[in-house]
């Protein structure tokens, strides 16, 4: 099966300087639906009656792949971001973005689980200037976190005799981070 897959995207973004704000907007066109199967579904069949029969042409075991469809969906992710340029020195910014799941219910025999995702991001960039030796490059320090939590998804499936009948799926993570940049 294919254990990593990144759709094809076409990205639509735009940005305005309005003073010391900077506004931005865009919306990426993923390409989910076609997303290869991740996994196969593998039918093995044993036949006793073969060695009954003693026939030689028949096969004794029978393996069929037949992959099982993902179903996704082509998604439209909408990001949206402001920056507020405090000073020449001082940057802050934010920023909003939220990913529906091109993944159907996994409520058949397949258990591939997905939710639509918020993320919210938010930092701050300073740079660092040496007043007495102007022609030295700058330092710039970035600084920022970011959150994104996954919708509760809860999926029931359609037939009760499936080994696993009810699955939820919510959750979450935080990142930060740091960047130093100097040119020389």
């Amino acid at each position: 099966g294919i254990g990593l897959y990144t759709p094809d995207q076409l990205v639509l973004a735009a940005s305005q300087r309005l003073g010391q704000w900077t506004l931005t907007a865009a919306a990426t066109w993923a390409r989910w639906s076609q997303l290869p199967p991740m996994a196969p579904r593998i039918d093995l069949h044993i036949d006793e009656s073969v060695i009954a029969s003693g026939s030689e042409n028949n096969q004794l075991i029978v393996v069929r792949n037949r992959p099982v469809p993902m179903a996704a969906k082509d998604i439209i992710i909408p990001r949206f971001g402001a920056q507020w340029h405090a000073s020449e020195l001082v940057t802050a910014r934010a920023g909003v973005r939220f990913r529906p799941t091109p993944l159907p219910k996994a409520d058949g025999s397949a258990n591939y689980l997905d939710a639509p995702a918020w993320t919210f991001a938010t930092g701050v960039s300073f740079v660092l200037r040496d007043d007495d030796l102007p022609e030295r490059a700058p330092l710039t320090i970035d600084i920022g976190v970011g959150v994104t939590e996954l919708q509760r998804r809860t999926v029931r499936k359609r037939a009760a005799t499936e080994p696993v009948t009810a699955t939820s799926l919510s959750g979450g993570n935080t990142r930060l981070a740091l960047t130093l940049h100097h040119d020389f």
